[in-house]
């Protein structure tokens, strides 16, 4: 089992309430969202998908930042240039990559691309941890609670085809060897 005992004392049991206001109308987010949508990971996408998506991710990752205290900042976003976007908070010295899970769900769910970056990520040893995040929306009020920390060098063992079909993308179901519940 590895260990991350500040990660966990930080996020274990928490929760943050986030207005998507902050991230809609930031124009970082939306320059974000037209790289990604105009960038070779797309697939069959749409603009509103992919701000979806990006809106997901990107709203659990500033919950993580404000429940470890790390100051929130946007980093230069690169499609092309992986070492812009493979970290998403830096907390404790540990380097994590951050998901969204559906709340009922106990396996993660990840289009193909989104898996194939995040393997890579992996490969190439930028993440130390994956944080897993479930939310609930209400309007414009998220309410994000961190899931899972995990192992990421234990993906790749128990990855089968989902049941569960995504819009835009081949889904893959992924479970880890290594996993620490948060809840």
């Amino acid at each position: 089992m590895f260990s991350n005992d500040e990660l966990v004392e930080a996020l274990q049991g928490k929760s943050v309430t986030l207005n998507a206001k902050i991230m809609l109308d930031d124009p970082k987010f939306q320059a974000m969202v037209d790289a990604i949508f105009n960038g070779p990971r797309r697939g069959k996408r749409t603009r509103e998908m992919v701000e979806q998506n990006t809106l997901q991710g990107k709203m659990c990752e500033l919950a993580c930042f404000q429940l470890t205290g790390v100051p929130y900042e946007w980093n230069n976003f690169d499609v092309k240039n992986r070492k812009s976007y493979a970290v998403d908070l830096e907390a404790f010295n540990i380097r994590c990559e951050i998901k969204s899970v559906k709340p009922a769900h106990n396996v993660l769910y990840l289009p193909e691309s989104a898996y194939k970056t995040l393997r890579n990520n992996i490969k190439t040893k930028n993440i130390d941890s994956l944080i897993a995040c479930e939310y609930e929306v209400d309007g414009n009020e998220w309410t994000i609670r961190p899931k899972w920390i995990i192992n990421p060098t234990t993906i790749g063992e128990y990855i089968e085809d989902s049941k569960y079909g995504f819009q835009y993308d081949v889904p893959t179901a992924i479970r880890f060897n290594d996993t620490i519940s948060i809840q």
